[in-house]
């Protein structure tokens, strides 16, 4: 509702002043870019929400409404890539690369596309090219090491990940990530360490256990599974990862 409803406030005509009146300076809001400036973040809260349909809606009106802003192509390539319209989203958000060439939005979003549909070279390359525009880029830092983890890129990966980390400790997906990396070079200490960083001594186990079980090391996630029960007997995660091993182990 509320956001209905600062639409419908921006849609109000300015009001003239009445003469000899003292003209008061407008909200920002209230003026031609202030206006543009606060569509456009609630378009990007939209997005961010995954509220697509209000995001397209809202897109539609500013088409309607003349709004001639570069930024309307990247929203709808995206909000059309959160709906599955990979084709159309991609052709969107190329032709948005061609205006403007140095923002990484569009390309982070070619690459949730491309990974989606096992184009995991291409979605590579695209973030490649994202932090070497902005190296700061936490997030494309991220999702470029969990991609390169994925193709057995290790060093490459873990490289990434800490690149990662070291931009923005605070996310816990982040820390994960770089906790398989470790695992996936066979640094087991400091696996556990990120993952200790992040959870409960529970899923901290738990999490190195799907490490080693990815390495198909079934005794050494078989312990930590338990391990992380001592801390837990509820943990659900690791109550079904030791029934499915101990249930193959029976079938050998």
């Amino acid at each position: 509702m509320r956001s209905w409803a600062l639409l419908i406030a921006l849609a109000l005509p300015a009001c003239q002043a009445p003469k000899g009146a003292e003209v008061q300076n407008m909200p920002a809001w209230q003026t031609p870019d202030g206006a543009r400036s606060l569509k456009m973040e609630l378009l990007s809260s939209f997005i961010e929400q995954g509220a697509t349909q209000d995001a397209m809606t809202l897109i539609h009106q500013l088409r309607d409404a003349k709004v001639d802003d570069p930024e309307l192509d990247l929203y709808q390539g995206m909000a059309l890539a959160q709906e599955g319209f990979d084709v159309e989203a991609e052709r969107i958000l190329l032709e948005y690369r061609k205006k403007e060439p140095r923002d990484t939005r569009a390309l982070e979003s070619l690459a949730l596309i491309y990974a989606d549909n096992d184009q995991r070279d291409e979605a590579i390359g695209v973030l490649q090219k994202a932090v070497e525009i902005d190296k700061s880029d936490a997030e494309a830092w991220n999702n470029l090491g969990f991609l390169q983890l994925s193709a057995s890129h290790y060093d490459e990966a873990l490289a990434a990940l800490q690149k990662a980390v070291a931009l923005d400790g605070t996310q816990a997906r982040y820390r994960n990530n770089l906790g398989f990396a470790y695992a996936a070079e066979g640094r087991w200490h400091d696996a556990f360490e990120a993952f200790q960083s992040v959870g409960t001594p529970e899923d901290a186990h738990y999490n190195l256990g799907v490490a080693y079980e990815l390495q198909n090391k079934k005794d050494a996630a078989l312990e930590q599974y338990q391990k992380a029960i001592e801390y837990n007997p509820n943990h659900e995660a690791s109550q079904h990862a030791i029934a499915r091993l101990e249930g193959t182990q029976e079938d050998k």
